[in-house]
């Protein structure tokens, strides 16, 4: 199932955004366009009904369910003088992109984060929480 922090950096660089998937380990590069940071925050796996059984199929196999929920994070970082306006109006972009679909995955749950200045590296920058949900089938003979 993994592969989702891949999917969404793929389908927001198709779109036009500037995006990295592994932050700088010395420091941001000076900016020149909005970029946007894609990471996962958490995964959480949990039987999708009351110890995962869903029912049986023709076979007569117990078809187990799990509901896989992943928590994205896409940080945006926008140059200082671009103005801190144009710091959500990208974050919203990439949501709308993501909210259109191609990950895989069913998009649940956005929150939004306010834009602040961030002083150290001279940016705008906002935060966007994701939550992706998709369903884990699993059959086993009975």
């Amino acid at each position: 199932m993994g592969g989702i922090k891949e999917s969404i950096y793929q389908l927001l660089t198709n779109s036009g955004f500037h995006c990295l998937t592994e932050f700088p380990t010395n420091r941001l590069p000076r900016l020149v366009a909005p970029m946007i940071a894609v990471g996962v925050k958490s995964t959480e796996i949990k039987p999708a009904a009351v110890g995962g059984y869903l029912g049986a199929n023709d076979n007569q196999e117990a078809c187990i369910g799990f509901l896989a929920a992943t928590t994205v994070r896409l940080d945006v970082y926008v140059p200082y003088l671009s103005g801190g306006s144009s710091c959500g109006e990208t974050a919203r972009d990439a949501v709308q992109v993501l909210l259109a679909g191609g990950v895989g995955q069913t998009l649940r749950k956005v929150r939004m984060d306010n834009v602040r200045f961030d002083a150290d590296a001279d940016c705008y920058r906002c935060s966007a929480l994701l939550t992706f949900e998709a369903l884990i089938f699993q059959v086993e003979s009975v």
